[in-house]
């Protein structure tokens, strides 16, 4: 068998359907499905076991109780019998001829991991997520690792799980990642770290494959308030995997992957959601810069070349620099502003 799609379900019945529905409708016929029910507490379970009745050779579920997405996506590897895995969000689908493109890039190198781009749908709607990550071109065999951890570590186009085709023989199976469970954000940087770290052959294929849905709950605006310490520890094991990566201002890339985290972590303070008083928000944003490890990066982040400095936008870097000179009742000032006058920005 070539493919295993895997699927992690979770109390996803209005959506579920049509992700199953964009996989059995491809072009290309030589996989499986595995959906793992985790715990589901509406009808999500019950079209699992449809699906699985009415496509008993293609389609197996597991049923468990809840363990959170990343835990449902290790037990959808360790059922895995394709020769290349691919994940699937429950929400989400693949374009229809997803799979056969695939095929045929298989068929041509082989590789351990094929990188392909995404959209972003809305309702009937889509519009480009990534394009060009790589290359102009149609195709590239990334022959060094720099390029991809540079991207990994500025953009978040090659972080998902659902971006890439992933041979199975390279997939950590056995490693616990129970230890990882308090991780509520970046589970999908936690687990591309590993499988790029054991690839010894990428190749990134310049064409939309997969379609992720923006939908009403992703886009609310819900306050996290456990999203950098998440980021943290991920942050901690990059640094870990990529010591052995030789490439042009590494701990400089480091430190920008942290810095967007700290960011996207202190302007959720702005979030309608976030029911913190002035001075809760100030120890937020205080316990984010006391921290020993960003102290470091920060320091970094101040001293960082021009090239690398402007790939952060006007509001990164004033935030960033309020945070370097210990500005906190300033950021949280800006972010009230922000707030109260509803200023549309990108984060």
């Amino acid at each position: 068998m070539l493919f295993s799609i895997l699927i992690p379900v979770y109390n996803v019945e209005r959506f579920l359907k049509e992700c199953v529905e964009s996989i059995l409708r491809q072009t290309e016929e030589d996989f499986e499905i595995i959906l793992v029910n985790d715990g589901s507490t509406d009808k999500s379970g019950e079209i699992c076991n449809f699906y699985a009745e009415k496509y008993p050779e293609k389609i197996r579920v597991i049923h468990q109780e809840n363990k959170g997405l990343l835990i449902a996506r290790r037990t959808a590897f360790q059922y895995a019998r394709g020769q290349f895995c691919i994940c699937c969000d429950s929400d989400d689908g693949l374009k229809p001829d997803a799979l056969r493109i695939l095929k045929e890039e298989i068929d041509r190198s082989n590789p351990d991991v094929i990188i392909y781009n995404m959209d972003l749908q809305f309702g009937k709607e889509f519009t480009p997520f990534s394009s060009s990550i790589f290359t102009n071109e149609k195709r590239v065999e990334l022959k060094n690792k720099s390029e991809l951890y540079k991207k990994f570590l500025t953009t978040f186009f090659v972080n998902s799980m659902a971006c890439k085709a992933i041979k199975t023989s390279i997939v950590d199976v056995k490693r616990d990642y129970t230890k990882y469970v308090d991780i509520t954000n970046g589970e999908d940087s936690l687990q591309s770290i590993s499988i790029y770290k054991n690839a010894k052959s990428i190749v990134y294929i310049n064409e939309s494959l997969y379609n992720y849905r923006a939908n009403e709950s992703s886009m609310t605006q819900k306050f996290n308030e456990g999203y950098f310490s998440s980021f943290l520890k991920i942050n901690h094991l990059l640094e870990e995997s990529i010591k052995d990566q030789n490439f042009e201002n590494k701990d400089e890339y480091i430190s920008f992957h942290l810095m967007i985290v700290a960011y996207l972590s202190i302007t959720q303070l702005k979030f309608p959601s976030c029911k913190l008083s002035f001075i809760e928000k100030k120890q937020f944003v205080l316990k984010i810069r006391n921290n020993a490890y960003f102290d470091k990066k920060i320091n970094i982040y101040s001293h960082m070349k021009k090239d690398i400095k402007k790939m952060f936008n006007q509001k990164q870097r004033m935030i960033l620099c309020l945070l370097s000179k210990r500005k906190i009742s300033a950021i949280v000032v800006i972010l009230e502003v922000w707030k109260k006058v509803g200023v549309l920005f990108k984060r």
